[in-house]
């Protein structure tokens, strides 16, 4: 795949995940929705991206003081080679941080594992809603790509939990929805 059609994906990702939740933002807060604000691909080998104290390195990020979304470009390359549907995982990820953010629930000692769950039930919900198209092949690809970052030195040690938990979380929200990853 060329660097334009992941280039789209990206795009096609988050706007999904934001139409998906401020199609149904409704259903689980009585405030008025506001999507996180999108920095987007960057560079964390030639630029320093902050969040508070913190300087962002290679991974994705939900950046709770600056209520943003940044993806770093080598990240995200290295795991786009288990295949198009990490992208959307990764956006969906980030994006269940900052409606956990939102809901109050963002320094819960398993919100990882919650924004898995979220991250499954939003790509699954934003597939029911006509927002995406999954391919043949796609479940596998997020069942690896989750599996693979699993606790992985770049996930800061034991915060993410196993590959095999999530894979079961992200599972949870896609057969249960949203509600039951609120309940975690």
């Amino acid at each position: 795949m060329s660097a334009q059609e992941a280039a789209a994906d990206f795009t096609a990702a988050l706007n999904a995940v934001d139409a998906f939740w401020r199609g149904h933002w409704s259903q689980f807060s009585n405030t008025a929705y506001s999507p996180p604000r999108i920095v987007g691909l960057y560079d964390s080998n030639t630029k320093r991206l902050t969040c508070g104290t913190e300087v962002l390195g290679q991974n994705a990020w939900y950046c709770p003081s600056g209520d943003y979304l940044a993806f770093d470009a080598t990240f995200m390359r290295t795991f786009y080679s288990y295949g198009d549907a990490f992208i959307y995982l990764a956006s969906a990820h980030e994006f269940a941080h900052a409606i956990q953010n939102r809901l109050g629930q963002y320094n819960k000692q398993n919100m990882e594992l919650q924004a898995d769950c979220l991250a499954g039930a939003a790509l699954a919900g934003a597939q029911r809603d006509g927002l995406i198209v999954a391919e043949k092949g796609d479940q596998q690809e997020l069942y690896n790509t989750l599996k693979a970052l699993g606790d992985a030195s770049y996930t800061r040690g034991a915060n993410h939990g196993s590959g095999n938990d999530r894979v079961a979380h992200y599972n949870l929200g896609v057969q249960n929805g949203v509600g039951r990853c609120l309940k975690l």
